[in-house]
């Protein structure tokens, strides 16, 4: 998407395990809740600045908004994990985990969103700008869901099927 050979893993251990730990120790603090987004990784495009081009971040959330059909003009729904809407500069995907590493209050599912961001628009068709959107973060996610170990992987699969919902 950006044209970078290299990432930046972000959170208190070293990326995946990081950002799996922290997630983990948030639910062990507030339960099902909204939390804060933690940082998977980042990506710069140029060595001239200290700016990330692309960030992928996950927080828990209450899902709240699972349910709602309202979104912004600018994202298509796809039908990917729980809920998966993308744009050309950004895209979100929910999915639900039942885990052992939760603890016995997570009997029912827990909801984790993903967020990929571009910094500024990128350029090219706004159907594969997208699609590469999701693709990048339901592969993050399908990872993140085998590190907490997700039953069924949170019920995404290793490579998104992307049909619109």
């Amino acid at each position: 998407m950006t044209g970078a050979r290299e990432f930046d893993p972000e959170g208190t251990g070293e990326g995946l395990e990081g950002a799996a730990e922290t997630l983990k120790g948030e639910f062990e603090q507030a339960g099902v809740s909204k939390g804060s987004e933690v940082e998977l990784c980042s990506v710069y495009a140029s060595a001239s600045s200290d700016l990330d081009d692309v960030s992928l971040e996950f927080a828990l959330d209450d899902g709240e908004f699972l349910d709602s059909s309202e979104h912004a003009d600018e994202l298509t729904p796809y039908k990917v994990g729980r809920k998966a809407l993308a744009g050309s500069k950004r895209a979100s995907l929910y999915f639900e985990c039942v885990s052992p590493l939760l603890g016995e209050q997570a009997a029912k599912a827990v909801i984790l969103r993903g967020e990929i961001s571009n910094r500024d628009e990128p350029t090219g068709d706004m159907k594969q700008l997208r699609e590469a959107n999701l693709t990048l973060l339901n592969a993050a996610a399908f990872a993140l869901a085998g590190e907490l170990r997700c039953e069924k992987r949170g019920g995404l699969s290793e490579t998104a099927t992307l049909d619109r919902a």
